[in-house]
């Protein structure tokens, strides 16, 4: 299997491919939005690997048990990509601080009023599998929870051993320094979710501070040792968040040398 190097890419329509041009990398994750099927067959034509980026649900604020956004899913599959990739497969609410503390922001409404959160987003899970029918691989970006995240798992009704079954891949949210870890929790974290999910794990990292409006204070060396700890074994790949990032910042040739350098 060929070790993944993939980037995230907000905006597909505003990229210059003539400074796409980084060595190694197996893919990009496009944010669906005004997604033609022209912009993903020029991504194609540089023999990379293209993935489609949606969240689970039409409204990220309301509740889950809603349904799958069908509508999104089914342009996503109309522009027939190697991957899709689902975000926001959880209920409402904020991790990106506090040690990962689960901040909810729904609150019980008619639609999951006596439910187990964790149940409904495993209904979202079987339903999208359900509808992709093998038409992409199926991918999901996790929030890191741990065995000690067991009310943030309560809270968001995202459990990695109870979703994977129904996904191909798994790419966890390791921001390692939004989140206040040292680097190597990269390569802590991947690990212990690779134990419990028996699925290929793909780390998606930062490439500069978060959240936008923060100076950033990632360095070279931060990102080379951080793509380095995210590629050891048993990891199957490395992914960066994002693109539009790294442009601003100036930071195409770290991003060159981390493609380089991190596989196997």
């Amino acid at each position: 299997m060929t070790f993944r190097k993939e980037i995230f890419i907000q905006r597909a329509l505003d990229v210059d491919f003539d400074a796409l041009n980084v060595p190694n990398l197996t893919g990009v994750m496009l944010w669906h939005d005004e997604l033609m099927p022209e912009v993903v067959e020029r991504f194609r034509s540089l023999g990379l690997n293209v993935g489609v980026v949606l969240n689970a649900t039409s409204d990220v604020d309301a509740c889950p048990a809603i349904g799958v956004a069908m509508d999104s899913l089914d342009a996503a599959l109309a522009l027939e990509p190697d991957t899709v990739w689902i975000d926001h497969i959880r209920f409402p609410g904020t991790w990106e601080s506090n040690g990962i503390d689960y901040i909810e922001t729904h609150f019980e409404c008619p639609k999951c009023r006596m439910h187990d959160k964790i149940d409904i987003i495993r209904s979202l899970a079987e339903s999208i599998r359900t509808h992709v029918a093998g038409r992409a691989e199926l991918g999901y970006f996790a929030v890191p929870f741990d065995i000690e995240h067991s009310r943030g798992i309560a809270l968001s009704g995202q459990q990695h051993t109870v979703l994977a079954p129904f996904f191909d891949v798994i790419s966890p949210m390791l921001y390692n320094h939004m989140l206040g870890r040292p680097n190597a929790y990269i390569e802590s974290y991947v690990r212990q979710l690779s134990a419990q999910v028996a699925k290929p794990v793909m780390p998606i990292l930062q490439s500069k501070s978060m959240p936008d409006d923060l100076e950033d204070t990632i360095t070279f060396a931060d990102l080379l040792e951080s793509a380095i700890l995210a590629a050891r074994e048993p990891s199957s790949g490395v992914a960066w968040f994002c693109w539009e990032h790294v442009v601003a910042q100036g930071k195409q040739k770290a991003l060159a040398r981390c493609t380089t350098i991190a596989g196997r």
